[in-house]
C-alpha cells in the first residue's frame, strides 16, 4: 500500500493556514529561486533476468525467467548551471517510480501499458511518488490499491498533476530548495 501527499484545493491545512502568500514583488527581492524550464523526462529500464541475476536484479527481487521494468518519469522545473565544467539541471521534480514484474514480452513500455498488463494477466506493478526541491505543504493523503493497475493509474495521475501543480505555482516560490535532478538526457 502506498500513500502519496496532495494539498485539497484551498490550502487550508497545516500550520501554514493564514500565512501570507508571497508575492512576484517580494520573491525577486529575497533572491529566491528563478527555475525557468519545464519539461517531462521518461527512463526505462528492462531487465530479463534469464540472462544474469546481477546487482540490478538483486535490488529489484527478480527472478530467472521473468521480464521486469523499471520506468522513472520526472515531471520538473529547473535551471541549468555549471558544476566542475559541465551542466547540471537544479529544481524540483514530481518523480513517479513504476517497478513492473512478470510483464509479457509483447508489452510497450508505457505506465498506462504495464497498468492494463497488471489488470488482465499475472504481471504485478509498485508505484511511488517522490517530491525532489520542495519543502511546502502538501497535506492530505491517497491511498492506493496494492496491486498497481488501471485504476491505481487514474488516480496515481491525477495525484500527480495536483502535487505537480502546487509546487510549480510562482507564489509558491518561497518553498522552493532546487536539488540536482537526476535522469539528464
Amino acid at each position: 500500500m502506498a500513500s502519496f501527499a496532495i494539498d485539497d484545493d484551498l490550502g487550508l491545512n497545516g500550520p501554514e493556514v493564514g500565512a501570507p502568500r508571497p508575492t512576484k514583488k517580494s520573491t525577486e527581492t529575497l533572491g529566491l529561486p528563478d527555475l525557468p524550464f519545464f519539461d517531462v523526462v521518461q527512463h526505462e529500464i528492462k531487465v530479463d533476468a534469464d540472462v544474469e541475476l546481477n546487482g540490478l536484479a538483486k535490488l529489484f527481487d527478480l527472478s530467472a525467467g521473468k521480464r521486469h521494468f523499471l520506468i522513472l518519469r520526472d515531471i520538473r522545473r529547473f535551471r541549468i548551471i555549471a558544476v566542475d565544467g559541465k551542466e547540471v539541471r537544479e529544481g524540483i521534480a514530481v518523480r513517479l517510480t513504476v517497478n513492473a514484474k512478470n510483464l509479457s514480452a509483447k508489452v510497450g513500455l508505457s505506465v498506462p501499458n504495464i497498468a492494463a498488463q497488471v489488470q488482465i494477466s499475472n504481471a504485478t506493478a509498485q508505484a511511488s511518488l517522490r517530491v525532489i526541491g520542495y519543502n511546502g505543504p502538501l497535506a492530505g493523503e491517497v491511498q492506493f490499491e496494492d496491486d498497481f493497475g488501471v485504476n491505481s493509474y487514474a488516480k496515481l495521475a491525477e495525484t500527480m498533476n495536483r502535487i505537480k501543480d502546487i509546487m510549480f505555482q510562482e507564489n509558491n516560490r518561497i518553498y522552493w530548495d532546487p536539488k540536482p535532478l537526476a535522469f539528464d538526457t
